[in-house]
């Protein structure tokens, strides 16, 4: 959720059904409710847990409020509004099919981004620190010590 102003906390404190937070001067400005905001997050938690996530997105949605869930991983790829803009990538890594998202920005006209699966770990660092200016000696040496990982090829 997206409550960054008093006018947006009055409107939530309305929707969730404790309007007497809204004038309640530890939270009454965007500062008080940040410098409060340990005591403010326990109260919210509570509220929050007493019904599923649906519902208070819905709930937000529907009083004007910016909210989103926020999803694992299996939620994301099985969302219908990920998959009806087909923004799932499956490339094969070394270890079999990796799932990853496309760039947000998503037109048939625009081509955007190189989808590859994720770097093994230390698959880099060699061509990096060489980059960097290191030489193979000192990157050897690195290894050696066990300062780094190499990714043999």
């Amino acid at each position: 959720m997206a409550v960054g102003s008093d006018h947006l906390w009055k409107k939530f404190c309305e929707a969730i059904g404790r309007p007497e937070l809204a004038d309640d001067p530890r939270f009454n400005t965007n500062t008080k409710r940040v410098q409060n905001r340990e005591e403010l997050v326990k109260m919210l938690e509570e509220l929050f847990l007493e019904k599923e996530v649906n519902y208070w997105v819905s709930l937000m949605w529907q009083n004007g409020i910016p909210a989103a869930p926020v999803y694992n991983l299996t939620q994301v790829f099985s969302d219908p509004h990920v998959r009806y803009r087909k923004i799932v990538v499956e490339s094969q890594g070394p270890f079999g099919v990796i799932k990853t998202l496309k760039s947000p920005i998503n037109a048939e006209s625009i081509k955007v981004g190189n989808y590859t699966p994720p770097p093994l770990l230390g698959q880099h660092t060699a061509e990096i620190l060489k980059e960097l200016g290191y030489t193979e000696e000192e990157i050897a040496k690195l290894a050696e010590r066990g300062a780094i990982i190499l990714q043999k090829h």
